[in-house]
């Protein structure tokens, strides 16, 4: 590991700068069908002004850039694949920047990690974030669940980078000779969010941060044990399949039953410090905006959504009082994007409802996932082929008979069949969908089905909310 300049103070002045007014970070990503994007994303030193616990609207569209910014492209070699975060935190006005394994063929349990450093009103921020896309092999990690209580891939991946993260920290309180405090801000998109939401709160744990602001994206289950923890806020896409998955272990409340969810309020300051017993909802401090602005759905982590952290739930096209205003708000971003303005499908999204809710009845546990999904998906993302969708399938009915309880086998004879009646239901209806503007023709069937979970759809989604 590089070293770090021989004191913060220093740095700050050579190579950090401040960003004392908001300025436009222009950054590229990977989206949709592994199509790249550029957008420009607010940036300032002043979002950190308040306190963590008060969620900012505009840290939330800065995050979002920083997250995206860490993306793998197809199109780079593996020596330049850090660059596009490279240039997002420098123009953030971080120095001291590290890059850990973007030069590295990725693996299961492996994950691109970046940070940075800067003073801010005497506090010395770390800027950490994760690749969240285009990794390749760590997808075999995602489908590795484990049988414990916390997903052993993100697990795993987890600790692979807070090595680096304690190292980086304790070399920084090491060449500060003033002892300011040590605050983190960490960003995240998909999997690197779930990573991500298990680092953080063992570097608060072992009390190597005193604070962190934590914005992360589309952020899966990861825990059957999820706890408060002041400062990381997920923010999800209520249709986002990826962010609905967990088991019946958690509890069976989803994005999408929002009436059991609670508004958030501007004013309520002690709803986000720490100490929630099991269950208790959470209303968060939503910083900045207009009431309205900030009446989105929350409810805390804990036995909830299998999220560290408290969930904010993003409006969409149908939970919007004003619904003109809000496409409106989708179809200035998807102009700066040159893309299509996404619609929501209610076919697809009504088909991942059933299928999660299916998932619930089969797996009770991660252990259930493990035992009964695992194999087969790992095989059949090895082998996309016709031939791999048999192997996996023939894994598959071989786990159910011996893993799966026979008061269970009917649901899955229900579930199988389901699944077999929508692809030919999709087949059959692919060009009324695409003339209603719910599937885009020049892409597979795969990315059209996942898209609520791609990154245009929470750039819009994000700039549209705010």
């Amino acid at each position: 590991m590089q070293h770090l300049s021989d004191s913060i103070s220093q740095t700050t002045d050579e190579g950090a700068t401040c960003v004392a007014k908001p300025v436009l970070i222009k950054t590229s990503y990977v989206s949709i069908g592994c199509l790249k994007r550029q957008f420009s994303f607010p940036f300032s030193d002043s979002f950190f002004d308040n306190s963590s616990s008060e969620f900012s609207s505009d840290l939330a569209k800065a995050s979002l850039g920083l997250a995206v910014s860490a993306d793998r492209f197809p199109d780079l070699p593996l020596e330049r694949q850090h660059e596009g975060v490279k240039n997002f935190l420098e123009r953030a006005g971080f120095a001291n920047l590290r890059f850990f394994r973007y030069d590295t063929a990725p693996t299961e349990f492996t994950a691109a990690l970046a940070m940075g450093c800067k003073l801010i009103k005497n506090s010395v921020f770390v800027a950490i974030t994760l690749c969240g896309n285009g990794y390749g092999d760590e997808w075999i990690g995602n489908l590795t669940a484990g049988k414990g209580t916390v997903h052993q891939g993100f697990e795993e991946a987890s600790e692979c980078v807070l090595s680096d993260i304690r190292e980086y920290l304790r070399e920084i309180k090491e060449k500060d000779a003033e002892g300011r405090r040590v605050k983190i801000w960490a960003a995240g998109y998909s999997r690197a969010s779930a990573i991500l939401s298990l680092a953080l709160p063992a570097l608060l744990d072992a009390s190597l941060c005193g604070e962190v602001y934590a914005y992360l994206f589309a952020t899966p289950f990861s825990t059957e044990n999820a706890k408060s923890v002041p400062g990381m806020f997920n923010i999800l896409n209520p249709d986002d399949p990826f962010a609905n998955i967990r088991p019946k272990s958690v509890s069976s409340d989803s994005l999408e039953s929002r009436s059991h969810c609670h508004k958030a309020r501007n004013g309520n300051k002690s709803a986000m410090h720490g100490g929630l017993d099991s269950g208790q909802s959470v209303v968060a401090v939503m910083g900045g905006g207009s009431d309205d602005d900030c009446e989105h759905f929350i409810y805390n982590g804990k036995n909830g959504s299998g999220r560290n952290g408290a969930d904010i739930i993003l409006k969409t096209e149908d939970t919007v009082s004003d619904k003109d205003g809000f496409i409106r708000k989708v179809r200035e971003t998807a102009d700066e994007l040159h893309c299509a303005t996404y619609r929501i499908s209610p076919q697809i999204n009504g088909f991942f409802n059933t299928v999660l809710r299916y998932l619930r009845e089969l797996c009770f546990s991660l252990a259930d996932f493990s035992d009964i999904f695992e194999e087969p998906l790992i095989a059949f993302y090895k082998n996309h082929g016709i031939k791999g969708g048999i192997k996996a399938c023939r894994i598959l009915r071989k786990n159910v008979k011996k893993h799966l309880p026979k008061e269970r086998r009917k649901i899955f004879t229900s579930f199988f069949c389901f699944i077999l009646k929508n692809a030919l239901f999709f087949y059959g209806k692919k060009k009324r969908l695409i003339k209603n503007g719910e599937w885009i023709a020049s892409q597979r069937a795969d990315t059209n089905i996942l898209r609520e979970h791609a990154g245009d759809m929470y750039v819009l989604r994000v700039f549209a909310n705010w």
